[in-house]
């Protein structure tokens, strides 16, 4: 009975101090969590089939692996209108925060990732642009699968009315006709969703992820929250007008990178410098101008900037360089960069990144770019 007695108070003592290293283990990773700006990454996908477009497409077994990535590592997938307010107002998300989302409409979302979703209890966002279910087009969802979704927690956003591309212009259209048309576009592409689903939230993806200061203007003018289609994650200071989001299928689909782009985090952005994102063909490609605020989390001569994979000319700056009206701010960093080749037509980016010190974590900020023939 004796040396029951002493080995019952030997494995209260091991199971006190296994508790008091648990708590500490926990405080100092909520500490560290802390330190770290609250943020989300967002995930973008459009079919999930083995018989559609590859550049837009993912397969349901590679699909199934991302969920499991976001599943093992820890990840606390949330809605995404959930994950807005809580940026909007300034308070913090828990760590490991990620969105799913799914642009277009697709029937192969509701055939062969719903599933994989509810079987998973993950909240996930669609954004839709009616027309397609209207005309009852042969690959897109139903009214009455978006209603199963919605009802099972499901997001349901505007992606315009038709998928228009929004920045071009008709022949001899002013800017007053391309601005009522778009927004035209737009209010209809809600009217319809609400007269279908009941009141949807105020969250537009643009449609190829294309936009520029005028097509923002708009979209802020009619109440929206909006997002584009280059990459990165969003924070409290994201430029709420064009918010990134990683797409996560075709080239962009690989497991490994995935794991990368899930542990990243947002600069804190004091200023875009940089206004324009629409740019014409030119022989020089343009250059980013971005003012950040520093931190100890990292070294602002570890910042990169990256043109289609390969580093690009890039200079940090700090004190006397930094712009004028910038100057009486405390640790800001300017950051200029510029490729060395000209930009191809279409859509492009530069990706721009540090390491954290303190984690497995990558600061990253992405600037889009749209290149057009100059007329």
């Amino acid at each position: 009975m004796k040396t029951h007695f002493k080995l019952s108070e030997f494995t209260i003592l091991l199971i006190t101090v296994a508790l008091l290293l648990l708590q500490f283990f926990i405080f100092t990773h909520s500490a560290r969590a802390n330190n770290l700006p609250s943020h989300a990454v967002v995930l973008q996908y459009h079919h999930v089939d083995t018989t559609t477009p590859q550049s837009t497409s993912i397969s349901p077994e590679h699909f199934e692996a991302h969920l499991s990535l976001i599943e093992s590592e820890g990840f606390n997938v949330k809605p995404l209108p959930w994950i807005l307010d809580k940026l909007k107002s300034n308070q913090p998300l828990p760590a490991k925060t990620v969105a799913i989302t799914f642009d277009d409409g697709y029937l192969s979302i509701y055939q062969n990732a719903f599933p994989l979703l509810k079987k998973r209890n993950f909240p996930f966002t669609v954004f839709i642009s009616p027309k397609p279910l209207d005309d009852k087009w042969g690959e897109s969802l139903t009214w009455d699968q978006v209603r199963e979704m919605q009802s099972a927690g499901a997001t349901i956003a505007n992606h315009s009315y038709d998928h228009l591309h929004m920045l071009d212009r008709l022949h001899n259209e002013s800017d007053e006709q391309w601005e009522k048309r778009v927004s035209d576009n737009i209010v209809h592409a809600q009217k319809r969703l609400k007269e279908e689903l009941g009141e949807i939230e105020k969250i537009l993806a643009y449609p190829y992820g294309e936009y520029n200061h005028a097509l923002k203007t708009l979209v802020k003018s009619l109440g929206y929250i909006a997002f584009g289609q280059h990459s990165g994650p969003i924070g409290e200071t994201s430029d709420f007008l064009a918010l990134p989001r990683y797409p996560a299928a075709g080239i962009y689909s690989n497991i490994n990178t995935i794991k990368t782009k899930l542990y990243t985090l947002p600069f804190t952005i004091e200023e875009t410098l940089t206004k324009r994102s629409h740019v014409k063909k030119q022989t020089s490609a343009p250059l980013l101008s971005l003012a950040i605020k520093g931190n100890s989390d990292f070294y602002a001569r570890q910042i990169q900037c990256y043109f289609m994979g390969s580093p690009i000319p890039t200079t940090v700056e700090k004190g006397d360089n930094t712009p004028k009206h910038l100057m009486q701010s405390k640790n800001i960093i300017h950051i200029t960069a510029q490729s060395e080749v000209a930009l191809p037509m279409g859509r492009s980016r530069y990706n721009c990144t540090a390491p954290s010190k303190q984690s497995p974590y990558y600061y990253w900020y992405s600037q889009p770019w749209l290149t057009f023939e100059s007329p």
